[in-house]
């Protein structure tokens, strides 16, 4: 059965290849995908998540898995050790009982070290290695807005050869082959049609790979008009900031939309101690007023677009192991781009120019900060994620 999203977001692709690519807003429509998807998967389902929460939404996704083992498919559910090391015993017995097959990714602690940095932060779903849903959303209420707006962010599902690019991804990891050389670099899918070409991009730095990371400085250092990011816990490193300094100064209309709401208050004063760096250097500022922005999401010139799990941090960029889907094809990316401009105009809020000299001393001096302490603390995380790497 359709979707709401799929009812409202028109398909990419070839359908007589069965290659598409279909933009899916966050919320309920996400998870009426993911429902949807699951109930029409035959032979198997690899899901690996950072957070799934036994709450009304966690349930309905394990109820959704258990109903296809019951009809013979191979369920594969991987989460993150910290993301999801609060589990309650009754919940996880619950998963296993059900016929799921059910592994913690690097347990907080193990008996030989403790393992901190090293995070499954990927949001992935692969159905029957024919299609698969990509994004930055966990499984939990927060996300899916029953009790209030859900957090704001976005997938993708894609149908076709991808797949089985992502399945080999997924049961690699589901597996513990963490084969280091060669490096697991796939190819790019275009499609027949040549509507779109798609590729799947990850970071993890024990892998040595930056495809997400080199990717995003690639587009912006060859923006010509537009680009529009959404970002959660922003921090980006040098290269990145230079890329958006000068992409502005030739001209780039660069739209960073960041949250008014914020999950985690220390990273936020240390985004906020950027703003008044990043309002000098031209770049428009946008706080989303509704919910707890956790999308990770940019287009540029409305014809290349990313989406997936990777922040714009050095957390993303050298410790979590992060999943996105990059995109070039004019159609994807100008419906993309319609549909963020529309959030910018009806649901934030711009940071005006005079923004600093507005907030107060102390104000200031928190920021500031804040920011030194967030970005000590990612150092120190990345140093034990790489000393657990030897």
């Amino acid at each position: 059965m359709e979707s709401p999203s799929q009812a409202l977001w028109p398909e990419v692709g070839s359908r007589d290849d069965k290659e598409f690519i279909r933009f899916i807003p966050g919320g309920q429509p996400y998870f009426d995908t993911l429902v949807g998807i699951i109930g029409q998967a035959r032979s198997s389902i690899q899901l690996q998540v950072y957070i799934i929460d036994d709450d009304q939404t966690g349930n309905r996704i394990i109820n959704a898995l258990a109903a296809a083992v019951q009809r013979g498919v191979e369920v594969h559910l991987l989460v993150d050790g910290f993301g999801c090391g609060d589990l309650s015993d009754a919940f996880i017995n619950k998963i296993r009982e059900a016929g799921i097959v059910y592994r913690k990714f690097s347990p907080w602690t193990s008996r030989r070290k403790i393992q901190l940095g090293r995070r499954l932060h990927h949001k992935i779903t692969v159905i029957d290695q024919s299609r698969i849903l990509v994004t930055g959303i966990n499984i939990a209420d927060r996300y899916s807005g029953i009790h209030e707006n859900p957090w704001l962010d976005f997938g993708v599902l894609v149908g076709g050869r991808m797949a089985v690019q992502a399945f080999e991804l997924c049961e690699n990891t589901f597996q513990k082959k963490y084969i280091i050389n060669p490096k697991p670099q796939f190819e790019p899918i275009i499609f027949s049609d040549q509507t779109a070409e798609l590729k799947l991009a990850q970071n993890d730095w024990l892998k040595a790979m930056g495809e997400i990371s080199v990717a995003y400085r690639e587009a912006i250092s060859n923006a010509s008009d537009k680009v529009i990011i959404v970002a959660s816990y922003f921090l980006p490193g040098r290269r990145i900031r230079r890329g958006l300094v000068e992409a502005a100064q030739r001209g780039v209309e660069i739209n960073l939309v960041l949250s008014a709401i914020s999950d985690v208050k220390m990273v936020q004063r240390a985004t906020n101690y950027l703003y008044g760096w990043l309002i000098k250097c031209n770049i428009k500022v946008y706080e989303y007023q509704k919910a707890v922005v956790h999308g990770k999401v940019a287009v540029v010139d409305k014809k290349w677009s990313t989406i997936g799990s990777y922040n714009l941090n050095h957390l993303s960029d050298y410790g979590s192991i992060e999943l996105n889907i990059n995109t070039k094809s004019d159609s994807f990316c100008t419906q993309l781009d319609e549909y963020l401009s529309h959030i910018i105009d009806r649901d934030c809020k711009r940071i005006e120019p005079d923004y600093i000299h507005r907030k107060s001393l102390a104000s200031n001096l928190l920021d500031f900060f804040a920011y030194l302490f967030v970005r000590i603390t990612l150092r120190m995380l990345l140093y034990f994620t790489q000393k657990e790497a030897v």
